[in-house]
């Protein structure tokens, strides 16, 4: 029993005695391979006034934090340029323009709007998909249905109930307020007038030829005539209008 012991214990010395001289070993070998390569990439490394001159050339990560980012958008809109009160300030004349050819177009197209009380021309095909609308019948056109939903809304609030079917030359009746009708469309033709003169102006136009464009548009027969009705062409009309003035108001900012 003793003799076995002692074989025990001597091989126990065996297998611990290596494993304690080698740990030491490789903890040396790897701090001397760190100091190596560490001398190798002093080695490489450039002076230290090229290496600050090209660190200097990158922004610092801080510069892009949220925070920054906040701080420089909340003074974008806290500016001058989007001070509604500095704006009008500046350009009072263009104001005072705009809003007296706004009221002249008030009353070149709502001057006599309800003086005939009969289904006029193409009122009898858009007053009647108006009336499709809210009666929730299903139909089909050759027109996209964006202006005929603003018809059926005017009618809505017109407090139409869709039971008129817009006959063509027919006598509107009591219950139909054709006027509140034709004056919410007249209004995209109002709208046409002061678009012209910003659109002119974003054009870089002067004060006197964009004043004139919109004379133009105002003293329109046709304009006139057709924003008197209930009909697609005043939207249609408008929203071409204000993608121009849109996309010309994107090129002067853009500059």
């Amino acid at each position: 029993m003793m003799f076995e012991d002692n074989i025990s214990a001597k091989r126990r010395n065996k297998s611990f005695s290596p494993a304690h001289i080698i740990l030491p070993q490789n903890q040396n070998i790897e701090l001397e391979s760190i100091d190596i390569n560490s001398d190798k990439k002093k080695k490489n490394l450039p002076n230290n006034s090229s290496f600050s001159s090209v660190s200097d050339s990158f922004p610092k990560s801080s510069s892009f934090s949220v925070e920054n980012l906040l701080q420089r958008s909340s003074h974008l809109f806290s500016s001058s340029v989007y001070n509604s009160k500095k704006f009008i300030h500046d350009n009072k004349i263009d104001v005072i323009i705009v809003v007296l050819l706004t009221i002249a177009g008030l009353f070149t197209r709502i001057y006599k709007i309800g003086i005939s009380n009969k289904v006029t021309w193409d009122e009898a095909h858009f007053g009647k998909f108006g009336a499709y609308y809210i009666n929730r019948t299903f139909y089909h056109d050759v027109h996209p249905p964006l202006a005929k939903m603003l018809v059926a809304l005017a009618e809505v609030i017109a407090g139409h109930n869709g039971t008129f079917d817009f006959p063509s030359g027919k006598e509107y009746p009591s219950y139909v307020n054709y006027v509140s009708m034709r004056i919410q469309l007249a209004l995209y033709g109002i709208l046409l007038i002061p678009l012209a003169y910003v659109t002119c102006k974003s054009l870089h136009m002067s004060r006197n030829t964009s004043t004139l464009a919109a004379l133009f548009i105002l003293f329109d027969n046709a304009l006139c005539v057709m924003s008197k009705f209930i009909l697609l062409d005043q939207p249609l009309l408008f929203f071409t209008a204000l993608s121009i003035m849109c996309f010309a108001k994107f090129g002067q900012y853009r500059r």
